[in-house]
């Protein structure tokens, strides 16, 4: 039977523990004859039995199993840190040839539960898009901000390498870019971003190879970004349901808003009056056009990059045809 753990820190403590006596340990035995054979324990002390020993501590406990991953990867940070270079054969080994097979396992079983929930939900014939799918399939292998940041790099890749194509919408569906300035400022920051990485590239590859590589990685990067995010806003438009209207802005921004809880929405144009109470379902903020303001009368949960959440009571947001949602809400628009 699983137990509700109220402190999670209490379960776990001995881990940092262990580390800090494996940490002492490899302090003393520097100067010890057998340094090499203690060294070889403490390395497997690091990769094999604190994880083993944290997996004892969690198995009867709602903190998922996969959080061990966290523990290996802390156990060969640590490894480094205390182990001298010339004894770390083991931790390199693991760190050039395990450790990438063990991420590839979490993708893998990330993927499978991916496909698993979007099935469960489609048995029930639930709305469930990949990114919402992706995103709950994470919160079952991993905790909070860990998940969040695997969801979120999953979903980067996806669109930006493998989401070709249109989609069609139907009458309870509300796109949000075809007549948005969104579309035009995220193709100007790529390609600003691709001018901008060849020009400081070929300045800083004559003070340094190495710095012009890593500048040129994270610029790539942060370009992928921005074309998976780009890619994602026509594929995840805003929904109307039954009971509830889903803002939906890419992989960026989603608010689940229950109908109930609206107390107005207004066409709006340019500023609203308070502009600094409203919260935004947007990525670039005031850089983006708003033409619909919603006030609601309980506070509702938005939640944004990386699954950051704040509680927000006003919103402004963008739709392509905002007297329809307006109509289809039914209330007169203003």
């Amino acid at each position: 039977m699983v137990k509700t753990l109220s402190n999670p820190f209490i379960r776990i403590f001995p881990v940092p523990v262990l580390f800090l006596i494996l940490y002492l340990l490899a302090d003393i035995a520097i100067t010890h004859p057998d340094k090499e054979l203690i060294f070889v324990g403490i390395s497997l002390d690091l990769l094999i039995v604190v994880p083993f020993v944290y997996f004892l501590l969690i198995r009867t406990t709602e903190i998922p199993k996969f959080t061990m991953l966290p523990v290996i990867i802390g156990g060969l940070v640590v490894g480094l840190f205390i182990i001298p270079p010339a004894n770390q054969q083991i931790l390199q080994f693991f760190r050039n040839y395990l450790l990438p097979l063990i991420e590839l396992a979490v993708v893998f079983v990330v993927i499978l539960k991916v496909r698993r929930v979007r099935g469960n939900y489609l048995h029930k014939r639930k709305e469930l898009d990949f990114f919402s799918s992706l995103a709950k399939a994470c919160g079952e292998v991993l905790p909070g901000v860990a998940a969040n940041v695997l969801a979120m790099e999953i979903a980067v890749i996806y669109y930006a390498i493998f989401r070709w194509g249109s989609r069609s919408y139907n009458n309870e569906e509300f796109t949000n870019y075809k007549n948005s300035n969104i579309r035009l400022l995220l193709v100007v920051i790529s390609f600003l971003t691709l001018a901008e990485t060849f020009i400081f590239h070929l300045v800083l590859v004559r003070w340094s190879e190495i710095a012009a590589w890593i500048l040129t990685g994270l610029s790539l990067y942060t370009f992928f970004q921005i074309l998976g995010i780009l890619k994602s806003i026509p594929d995840r438009p805003v929904i109307l349901t039954q009971d509830f209207l889903k803002l939906r802005y890419g992989i960026v921004a989603e608010a689940n808003i229950p109908l109930n809880s609206i107390v107005s929405i207004e066409k709006i144009q340019g500023s609203v009056p308070n502009m600094n109470e409203f919260s935004n379902c947007s990525l670039l903020g005031e850089l983006e056009e708003y033409n619909l303001a919603v006030i609601l009368d309980t506070e509702t949960e938005l939640t944004s990059l990386y699954g950051r959440k704040k509680q927000v009571r006003k919103l402004l947001f963008y739709v392509d045809e905002p007297d329809r949602l307006i109509s289809r809400l039914g209330r007169p628009a203003e």
